[in-house]
């Protein structure tokens, strides 16, 4: 099994509609829980929830991933039902709608979700992986590797344990959106992840 770390924030290809606030007004307050994936907004996230695209940023195509300064997964309604498949090993999540419009303030889809990931793995192999902390918490990582023996055990999308604003996608997640979404998916752009202890067993 490989894994794959998702960029939240892909700059490729600037046709693409890109989002400042992924989040609607009314509920940006407690943004924290997309942050970090810490809470469901529940019955507090507004029944029209309206976003825009910013005049900073010109694309207005519409990708199966909208990037995001929000450090948000925003998915395209084809991606999002392919993480329903049985075959899926999937995290606890809440998928809330957005209703995107453009730079005129005009609807240009309701076909789109952020994926609030509310579940963190610890996989990392320490051993390899340096931890940069700075009073206590943990400020960057270098050498990012993932021990194989622990990574298994994880869903097949989470957020990293000392990272909470990471997201990762095993092969099998990528594997499934890849080969189900037709025609193929836009706008996903991810980095593998350097694995120790392939084919090893935890004992």
């Amino acid at each position: 099994m490989d894994w794959y770390e998702i960029d939240v924030t892909p700059s490729h290809d600037l046709d693409f509609a890109f989002l400042r606030e992924p989040l609607p007004e009314e509920v940006r307050a407690d943004r924290y829980k997309v942050l970090f994936g810490e809470g469901r907004f529940g019955d507090d996230y507004p029944e029209e929830p309206k976003v825009y695209m910013s005049k900073k940023d010109p694309g207005m195509k519409l990708g199966d991933f909208i990037g995001n300064t929000g450090n948000a997964l925003v998915f395209s309604k084809r991606v999002k039902e392919v993480m329903h498949i049985d075959e899926l090993n999937m995290p606890k999540m809440e998928f809330l709608p957005v209703w995107i419009h453009n730079h005129k303030r005009r609807l240009a889809s309701k076909d789109y979700f952020i994926c609030n990931v509310l579940e963190t793995a610890d996989v990392l192999d320490k051993e390899v992986a340096k931890l940069n902390e700075v009073e206590g918490d943990v400020a960057s990582i270098e050498g990012l590797t993932f021990d194989e023996r622990k990574a298994l055990k994880a869903p097949d999308l989470f957020r990293l344990k000392e990272e909470k604003d990471r997201y990762f996608a095993s092969s099998r997640l990528m594997y499934y959106i890849t080969t189900m979404v037709v025609p193929p998916p836009t706008n996903i752009y991810v980095s593998q992840v350097a694995v120790s202890h392939k084919g090893e067993s935890e004992t």
